[in-house]
């Protein structure tokens, strides 16, 4: 509760010669909203101006729905990225499953990601060698694996 009095969120009750805070039914009703719209996945800013906004105006009420439509797009975003997210590895699982190479299509797919600074959208080629002569005849250096014989 602190935490959201820094915020601004509530306001500093009063405290009594005792020093133990006491706080209103409406910061009790204010908390209890806090919640509720975190966990609709709104941002403490967000909640700022929604709180602002409870018992307003029409004009605070269109206010708060533009909040929530964009709260909306945002997390329908995030969830497109995520279904993206789980296309790709499940494609790099059912690639490693395969077995074909010695490679692990799951680090080298990473390993690319780390040097071009993206990850590769399709599914991982099964060949690295040849995947490396392409490379080496395009004119790119390709640098030289060792593996470690036991």
């Amino acid at each position: 509760l602190r935490y959201y009095e820094r915020r601004g969120l509530l306001a500093q009750p009063q405290r009594p010669p005792e020093g133990y805070r006491h706080y209103t039914n409406e910061t009790v009703q204010v908390v209890r909203f806090i919640k509720q719209a975190q966990d609709l996945g709104f941002t403490l800013e967000d909640i700022d101006e929604l709180v602002r906004l409870r018992g307003s105006t029409p004009r605070g009420r269109a206010r708060a729905r533009a909040v929530a439509e964009q709260k909306l797009a945002d997390l329908e975003r995030k969830m497109a990225r995520l279904r993206d997210m789980q296309a790709r590895l499940r494609r790099l699982i059912a690639a490693c499953r395969a077995g074909n190479t010695p490679e692990c299509p799951i680090l080298e797919a990473i390993g690319s990601q780390a040097h071009s600074g993206r990850m590769d959208r399709r599914a991982p080629k099964r060949d690295a060698a040849k995947r490396r002569r392409t490379l080496t005849e395009a004119g790119r250096s390709v640098p030289h694996q060792t593996r470690r014989t036991t």
